[in-house]
């Protein structure tokens, strides 16, 4: 019995719903933010160069359906936690982020073969893996936690589906599909903007904050008026989604094998 209610503590503090009051967060470019970078550039190599018998066509497919597979049962654990342990609340667990957004239309594109769903979400996972990455910005849980290990997991498993989506020649990437994108994104953060101030002036959510429409992530200690930080936010999304396309046509060459629906 020891030993099983040992077992038990751990498993409830691993999994706790209850952020830490005090919290270290993880200093970004120290050793070991910096290994996870490394790590993450050699799965990327790997697949780029179509290592470990990669370069077949079927096998990049395959690979992609694993991955998106991996995100779907990260997903299914993340808000089995969320509602289980309490935690879930509507000011950071709804989702509303391009990063999280772009998992779902990852999974979707990538299983059931839907063709715009899978630009929308290669072009925000590329912003959003690349960005968290770099400037991890998590839940306030100090180490051992579960979401120490899964923020990392899911933008590292989400950058390799699309190198591989790009390699793999699933889809080909022409101005039109940028175009597209630009205007998806452009319509989404209005009304996510538009979202985040009803619910803060009506609701009282004054901390609610998604895609950072209202202000930049804590991390970033620059600050605007809410109208104008929107107006900067919204020519940088344009700026990178142009920058992403532009990339991604230069990755993605082929005919396209997934079929419009």
């Amino acid at each position: 019995m020891g030993l099983f209610n040992s077992i038990k503590e751990a498993f409830l503090y691993f999994f706790r719903g209850k952020e830490d009051l005090v919290f270290s967060p993880l200093a970004a470019f120290s050793a070991l933010h910096l290994i996870i970078l490394f790590a993450f550039i050699v799965l990327v190599a790997i697949i780029y160069r179509g290592d470990l018998g990669l370069k077949e066509g079927n096998n990049r497919r395959k690979l992609s359906h694993i991955l998106a597979v991996m995100l779907l049962i990260d997903q299914v654990i993340l808000y089995t936690w969320q509602f289980t342990s309490g935690f879930f609340n509507v000011e950071l667990s709804l989702p509303l982020y391009h990063c999280r957004i772009a998992i779902s239309l990852l999974i979707i594109g990538v299983l059931f073969n839907r063709k715009n769903i899978l630009y929308i979400g290669m072009y925000w996972g590329f912003l959003g893996s690349i960005i968290a990455l770099l400037v991890p910005d998590m839940y306030y849980f100090q180490f051992p936690h579960y979401t120490n290990i899964q923020f990392f997991y899911n933008h590292i498993i989400m950058g390799l589906l699309i190198i591989n989506l790009l390699k793999s020649r699933a889809i080909q990437i022409t101005s039109k599909e940028t175009k597209f994108v630009l205007v998806v994104t452009n319509i989404y953060n209005l009304l996510l903007f538009i979202f985040n101030l009803s619910m803060a002036h009506f609701m009282g959510f004054e901390e609610i904050n998604y895609g950072y429409m209202n202000a930049f992530p804590k991390i970033v200690p620059i600050r605007f008026g809410v109208f104008v930080h929107f107006l900067i936010v919204t020519a940088l999304f344009n700026m990178i989604m142009l920058l992403i396309g532009y990339l991604f046509q230069a990755l993605s060459k082929g005919e396209s094998e997934i079929k419009d629906r």
